[in-house]
């Protein structure tokens, strides 16, 4: 499947512009023509919805796809979006549950402060391209019980982080995902690597709709402090606070 694709780069981008066409590349964009055009490169070409053999040949990955072609082939032929949806199912059949994590924007690994992943409105975090990303998962597996949760974005940090953009963010993820599947659990991460809630207590999220199903998670790291401390602080402020009510 094929789908009709314009990239227009203004002209102070244009080193920026070469990354993006490697990007675009390793993605699936085959370059049917470009011109010049005063000002701005304009590149015309098409989206091809690459299978996974034809995304690890590009990527040169040669080993990852030996292990598959072993032990996985059944994932082979199929798109990315594919493939996850049978890993879903098999882990279904198995009896396990299965959450949905938007983990990072980009392939790779997780994460700095400067990476461009960290909060809404950096450069590879665009908060309408998330919250799109999250109503199309939530419509995949809305008719699949195994996915019982979906994690609305792994460890929001930054320098652009702040309370407000937060919590206005958020509750649009929340109601985006419980709008279309009522039934999941909503997954929540924090400021500051996932270390920081506190903004709840002055700000609870407008989530009342979603009832018992709203959940808040905490990552604890060396730099957290003392974990057994810090869990028995956190327990004990859950304990006595209703938080987001």
């Amino acid at each position: 499947m094929a789908t009709n694709v314009t990239v227009e780069i203004e002209a102070e981008e244009m080193d920026e512009g070469l990354s993006l066409m490697e990007d675009l590349k390793s993605g699936g964009l085959n370059i049917s023509r470009h011109t010049k055009m005063p000002g701005r490169v304009k590149i015309v070409g098409f989206i091809k919805k690459r299978t996974v053999e034809e995304n690890f040949d590009l990527l040169d990955l040669e080993q990852a796809k030996a292990g598959l072609a072993q032990y996985n082939p059944f994932v082979l032929n199929k798109t990315i979006a594919e493939a996850y949806e049978a890993v879903v199912d098999v882990l279904g059949e198995s009896g396990l549950m299965v959450i949905a994590d938007n983990h990072m924007s980009q392939p790779r690994w997780c994460c700095s402060l400067d990476d461009g992943n960290g909060f809404f409105g950096d450069r590879y975090f665009d908060p309408q391209e998330w919250l799109q990303g999250l109503s199309l998962v939530a419509q995949r597996f809305s008719k699949k019980p195994t996915v019982v949760g979906m994690s609305l974005r792994n460890e929001i940090r930054g320098t652009n982080e702040n309370a407000n953009d937060w919590n206005n963010y958020v509750t649009q993820g929340v109601t985006t995902i419980h709008n279309i599947n009522p039934n999941v659990l909503v997954i929540v991460s924090g400021l500051n690597f996932d270390n920081d809630l506190r903004c709840l207590k002055e700000k609870p999220l407008n989530a009342s709709a979603l009832d018992n199903k709203l959940v808040f998670e905490v990552h604890l790291y060396s730099f957290s402090g003392d974990a057994e401390t810090n869990m028995g602080t956190i327990r004990e402020r859950l304990t006595m606070q209703k938080i987001g009510s």
